[in-house]
């Protein structure tokens, strides 16, 4: 099978994952609503861990993991595979080790206009908890993600608030922009 239809296959399964099979127990289910070109579905569950400053892991009630990479921002690379940690790597996971501690409740939903799956079989989608209403705006106003789409991947919904943000963090050296000349890409 070669590598798009193995994409396109397991962007199919999470969609169904998503939005049926592995839908929560709670009494409300996912809500599922079609607002542009890909269905916006929304879930909920508790961490599990934490892999880096734009990627955690979450349990649904019903037991199943999910890998999330948290849409719209990239943040600094943890040593993997013999590269070092690229600058702000170590700020960036404690910030959201920090915001996404094991157990705490998660909710993740979807942009109508963005792929809801990458090439490494993570959800991209937003992340809710209740101290913190956007994860990904909270990486970028404390200087330790950069707004980011993938090349030639259209704008996502929040695009504008998270690219101000970015400008904002970075013109007044807030967080790791103090000491890297750039974050994540």
């Amino acid at each position: 099978m070669d590598g798009r239809r193995l994409a396109a296959g397991l962007a199919a399964g999470l969609v169904a994952c998503l939005t049926a099979a592995c839908a929560p127990s709670a009494p409300t289910p996912p809500a599922t609503t079609a607002t542009g070109p890909h269905t916006v579905t929304q879930t909920s569950g508790t961490i599990s861990s934490v892999a880096d400053g734009d990627t955690f892991t979450m349990i649904a009630s019903n037991g199943t993991k999910t890998k999330v990479r948290v849409l719209g921002i990239d943040a600094p690379e943890m040593a993997e595979y013999g590269n070092p940690a690229q600058c702000g790597a170590a700020a960036a996971k404690a910030a959201m080790q920090a915001m996404l501690p094991q157990g705490t409740a998660v909710t993740i939903v979807t942009d109508p206009v963005s792929d809801q799956m990458d090439v490494y079989g993570r959800v991209l989608a937003y992340a809710t908890t209740a101290k913190v209403p956007d994860v990904g705006l909270h990486q970028l106003q404390a200087g330790l993600a950069e707004a980011w789409v993938p090349s030639g991947q259209p704008h996502n919904t929040r695009w504008a608030q998270y690219s101000a943000a970015a400008k904002a963090a970075k013109a007044a050296r807030t967080g790791s922009w103090a000491t890297c000349p750039s974050l994540g890409r």
